[in-house]
């Protein structure tokens, strides 16, 4: 079936091109380096007590760091992708089912992996293992979440680059490895040195959107019809709701 909109005309099962608003990448930039500085201080900032208060604090960090770090770039930053030439019938559009499995993912894997990172061993060799594999698990977080979160898209198709998957696989997990193991190696050396912490939480943000804009620029989005798309307060709903957040 063809669809002409706006003298643009486009078969079920065509690619259709994009472009993306620079202004709204930065903009989603600055969302997750709101989640990250606010991961970073409360990592920092927590304080010994009650093993259960020592859990909430984890739980707090997981929740900032995988809904405003990660969840909230995710969907900001998609509304920079502008689908042929910016036709309100062509934009992407959302199911609840998979865009609500996506805020829970990097939370729950986070959390394992602020944990693991916690643990004291008096191994060094050990207690360095247990960093870098928080990192890893950080880093497949964000990358479970956007390709999850895409899956929620109802009226495209998207066929990824397997050397671009890749390529964010590999952003994500590297810059995620060397900034935790930064931080929590050293963070004795961290006590009132605010811009120390800022670049963490910088570079924890920069991890999120490269792998983001890396992934998304290995895309291709094939058209499934109009009939697929959803009303449209489902397409501004999400962002709403990021931005919110």
């Amino acid at each position: 079936m063809a669809h002409s909109l706006a003298g643009v005309q486009y078969q079920d099962g065509d690619i259709v091109p994009f472009h993306i608003n620079p202004g709204i990448v930065v903009a989603s930039y600055f969302v997750s380096l709101a989640g990250t500085i606010t991961t970073v201080e409360q990592l920092h900032r927590r304080v010994t007590g009650k093993k259960w208060l020592k859990w909430m604090q984890l739980i707090a960090c997981a929740v900032s760091m995988g809904l405003i770090g990660i969840w909230c770039m995710h969907f900001i930053g998609n509304r920079a992708i502008v689908l042929a030439n910016g036709e309100y019938q062509l934009q992407l559009f959302y199911s609840p089912g998979f865009t609500t499995i996506s805020v829970f993912l990097p939370i729950v894997c986070l959390f394992f992996a602020f944990a693991v990172a916690e643990l004291r061993l008096k191994s060094t060799f050990k207690e360095r293992c247990c960093f870098l594999f928080a990192g890893i698990v950080a880093g497949l977080s964000i990358v479970g979440m956007h390709y999850i979160g895409n899956l929620g898209i109802v009226n495209y198709r998207l066929e990824y680059l397997p050397g671009y998957i890749a390529g964010a696989c590999v952003v994500a997990v590297v810059d995620c490895v060397g900034t935790l193991v930064l931080f929590f190696y050293w963070k004795e050396l961290w006590i009132n040195r605010l811009w120390r912490r800022l670049l963490c939480a910088a570079s924890l943000a920069l991890a999120v959107s490269a792998m983001h804009w890396v992934a998304s620029v290995g895309c291709e989005y094939r058209f499934k019809g109009i009939e697929n798309r959803p009303s449209g307060s489902t397409r501004n709903t999400t962002l709403i709701i990021a931005v919110a957040l």
